[in-house]
């Protein structure tokens, strides 16, 4: 199967780097706001990696169809999936692919829900790291991007690997799931509560409270079925000294805008309750998280 066109719902800072990284090589379309379609057409999209290159997808404020054989990369935040799918449900054709590209757990159900039967579903793991350094222009620290393992995932692995994100299929990909939201329910409450970079909470002082915070994950992670290794806060506070870009929770907070808590931290806290777990490290940072949302 070969991609006609390719369609970004949500120019994000992920959304971005996708879009333009796929768009010498593809049909790339960027669906956003009028003011961040504006800025796309008029002056494109600069990435930086170890040089800054300059892209020009397409960007639109809406669809009016979907063609054949078409990968839809799904980037909003989590908590706008909704509005998003809403807008395009009813143009989703059989042969469409909806390449879920989002933070947290429970995405692919809301996906399912929203869009009923209408066309294929895939979910994938973003492990790179990247923020707006100024309007149009993003830092990006490529790392892999992980796929559910599906045929159809094979044929997007290629294609991003030819575009130059690295990608591969994992037979294990629940497991890597967890471990992609462990990190995230360490690392994004974390530096926008202290308003630091990711690899600065990974300092002696916090090693406790990362540990507490994981451990908390875990039990969750084991009732749900899915056996992580007791390595695991070593693990991630090595992989934390790694990244270098702002959480896209920091990113949010100083933005004021609404977060991914609820996917993040709060659904541990959800999933705990339903498992009769206590949890009151993740209960309080999703608590101090959505009292930073409404300052």
């Amino acid at each position: 199967m070969e991609f006609t066109e390719i369609i970004v719902l949500g120019s994000g800072v992920i959304g971005s780097c996708y879009g333009a990284l796929l768009s010498p090589k593809h049909k790339v379309i960027m669906i956003d706001k009028s003011e961040v379609v504006r800025k796309i057409n008029n002056q494109g999209i600069r990435i930086i990696t170890d040089r800054e290159n300059e892209f020009k997808p397409i960007a639109q404020t809406e669809l009016t169809k979907i063609p054949a054989q078409t990968l839809i990369l799904l980037t909003t935040k989590a908590h706008q999936t909704k509005t998003a799918l809403r807008k395009i449900k009813n143009l989703l054709r059989s042969d469409t692919v909806i390449l879920i590209l989002q933070n947290g757990l429970g995405n692919e159900a809301m996906v399912r829900k929203i869009i009923g039967d209408r066309g294929e579903v895939i979910r994938g793991i973003v492990n790179s790291g990247a923020w707006e350094q100024k309007p149009g222009c993003f830092a990006l620290i490529l790392r892999e991007t992980v796929l559910e393992p599906t045929e159809t995932a094979k044929t997007i692995a290629a294609l991003f690997n030819r575009s130059g994100i690295p990608t591969r299929i994992s037979l294990n990909f629940n497991t890597e799931l967890w471990q992609k939201l462990i990190l995230n329910c360490v690392a994004n409450p974390l530096t926008a509560i202290l308003r630091v970079r990711n690899y600065q909470i990974g300092v002696p002082i916090l090693s406790n409270l990362r540990r507490q915070i994981v451990e908390e994950c875990i039990k969750v992670a084991k009732a749900e079925g899915i056996m992580l290794n007791a390595n695991l806060p070593e693990a991630l506070a090595k992989a934390i000294q790694g990244y270098t870009n702002f959480s896209s929770m920091y990113q949010d907070i100083i933005r004021h805008r609404k977060t991914e808590i609820d996917f993040l931290n709060g659904k541990i806290v959800e999933l705990a309750k339903r498992h009769n777990i206590s949890v009151p490290i993740n209960e309080a940072l999703t608590a101090m998280i959505k009292f930073l949302e409404g300052k």
